[in-house]
């Protein structure tokens, strides 16, 4: 492919044109906007060969003790654990976005008394230090655990996960929203970046509802792109997609 990197362990080039397509979008990388799936891996490779630095030691060691203990607290092993992201890369490690799991608040909707989610709820999960959105497959009573699966629509095969209850918080339906009060401007929140599954910290701009049966809010994500007058940028993320947070 043309200017494709020479000696590159990762393999753009087995990735899909959407999966390399959300890539190029999540880094701002150039790349071109048809499908041209040979275009869109070399830009890609290009991308990743000068701004992602790989720590092998510490990618095995990483995997080495997720094979001992599968279900060792998330604390212990990062999501992106191995990945040194360059001065001004996104993400991996050195994200604009900073790390979702240092909100230093916790959700409103936790409660003290455990309630059992419903299986089949959507919900936002903690993995590996990230807030995911998951989907409850069941909450296994002799574990004390929940049992999740990657809510990713662009995966081929979800993955599983065992979560602790106080880790996972019930994302809200639509009739809740209609019934509910509207989270107030300036208001923390906890959510879904724009076309990712991953949730991070964020400060309600305003609510947009024209018309609509679910609102949608206008959100400045912690440590995002900043626009020419210096103001973070504000994005419009679902209310299905929301949660209130609170400090402790």
């Amino acid at each position: 492919m043309n200017g494709y990197p020479r000696n590159l362990a990762v393999d753009f080039s087995k990735l899909r044109p959407n999966t390399l397509k959300r890539y190029a979008w999540y880094y701002n990388v150039e790349a071109p906007t048809n499908n041209n799936q040979p275009e869109l891996a070399s830009a890609c490779a290009r991308h990743f060969s000068n701004h992602v630095m790989v720590n092998e030691t510490q990618v095995l060691n990483s995997f080495i003790e997720y094979c001992h203990n599968p279900n060792a607290p998330s604390k212990k092993r990062g999501r992106y654990n191995g990945f040194v992201g360059k001065p001004g890369a996104t993400g991996l490690g050195g994200g604009k976005r900073g790390n979702p799991a240092s909100v230093g608040e916790e959700p409103a909707s936790k409660k003290k008394r455990h309630t059992v989610i419903p299986e089949g709820r959507k919900a936002v999960s903690k993995i590996n230090d990230n807030w995911m959105l998951t989907r409850v497959i069941k909450y296994m009573k002799r574990k004390k655990m929940y049992k999740v699966e990657d809510a990713d629509e662009m995966a081929k095969d979800a993955l599983h996960f065992e979560v602790h209850p106080d880790e996972i918080i019930l994302l809200p339906t639509a009739e809740e929203i209609a019934s509910r009060k509207a989270i107030p401007k300036h208001s923390r929140v906890l959510a879904r970046f724009p076309k990712t599954t991953t949730f991070y910290a964020a400060t309600v701009v305003k609510k947009i509802e024209r018309g609509k049966k679910t609102p949608d809010y206008c959100l400045r994500f912690d440590d995002d792109e900043r626009d020419a007058t210096g103001e973070i940028r504000s994005l419009k993320v679902s209310a299905l997609e929301v949660v209130e947070t609170a400090k402790t």
